[in-house]
């Protein structure tokens, strides 16, 4: 037998006692143990397997740029991130923006505002409505990361990856449609004659990658492709969400009924409308352009 075929044996062998992912830890767990570390790598396995938790916080700082490919200095730019935290706290305590009564994700709102610079003097709907995202991402990544500190520059350097990716976002929509038709045509055909497509969520939906909408531990598997590179996985996470709830979706017949319920997706649908997500995008989406 061929080292090639044993591998492959031991996989499916792995799959079939449920231990699925096994040999994919201990690839990640070489890639880790280079100096520097390859962020191409580990894009790549981002996009095709759930990092394990117990790595993630780590890999997702290193794809985002948190921490730099030469571990050697990492210990020294965390120490430089950590003090950078505590300085836009103290600022934002004596310009009264914050205070002890400050939720976290509000806080993480207020101090990236003030580092690039857009802290209105005053409050603004507007200005709210600009960082909504970034509030609800720094709210589930609170969950993920190991302190509050990393938390802040998790969700800074995520959401500023997702900014530059306004343009694909902004399209996404139009490839929902697509394969939503492609894969339910009878409910998108519903949705479409009650004039419905257009009203559903996905924008939120996108611009926050599901961070309200998920658990966290759900949530960690769409993010860690995202943040791979992979936002086509946005995409079939929502064809996924309105296919599973197909059945009370087509016996309401208030387009507002409609609406409404998709706001608040029941959670014990999480883990099933995740795994049928990533399973649309491994089907149709894995292989898309970055441009999708």
């Amino acid at each position: 037998m061929t080292h090639i075929d044993e591998r492959n044996f031991r996989s499916h062998y792995y799959e079939k006692v449920g231990f699925k992912g096994v040999e994919e830890k201990k690839s990640l767990e070489i890639l880790l143990k280079e100096d520097p570390l390859d962020v191409d790598k580990l894009t790549t396995f981002c996009q095709r397997f759930p990092v394990p938790a117990i790595h993630r916080p780590f890999v997702w700082k290193v794809v985002l740029g948190v921490l730099p490919i030469y571990q050697t200095i990492h210990k020294f730019v965390m120490k430089q991130r950590h003090e950078q935290y505590e300085d836009l706290c103290h600022a934002l305590s004596v310009m009264r923006q914050i205070n002890s009564d400050t939720d976290l994700p509000e806080a993480h709102r207020f101090m990236f505002q003030l580092e690039e610079g857009k802290l209105p003097l005053e409050e603004s709907k507007g200005f709210l409505c600009e960082f909504e995202s970034l509030e609800a991402i720094a709210n589930s990544m609170i969950e993920v990361a190991d302190c509050d500190r990393d938390a802040y520059w998790l969700s800074a350097m995520f959401y500023r990856q997702l900014q530059k990716q306004q343009d694909v976002i902004s399209k996404l929509h139009e490839r929902f449609e697509f394969y939503l038709k492609k894969e339910d045509e009878r409910l998108y055909n519903y949705l479409a004659e009650q004039q419905l497509i257009n009203r559903l969520p996905y924008d939120l939906w996108f611009q926050q990658c599901f961070a309200a909408v998920f658990p966290v531990p759900g949530l960690e598997r769409i993010w860690d492709r995202v943040i791979g590179g992979a936002s086509a996985i946005l995409i079939f996470t929502a064809v996924a969400i309105i296919i599973t709830l197909r059945r009370p979706l087509l016996n309401m017949k208030s387009p507002d009924n409609v609406i409404k319920f998709l706001q608040k997706i029941p959670t014990d649908n999480a883990d099933l409308i995740i795994n049928k997500g990533i399973e649309l995008w491994e089907k149709h989406g894995a292989y898309l352009k970055p441009d999708v």
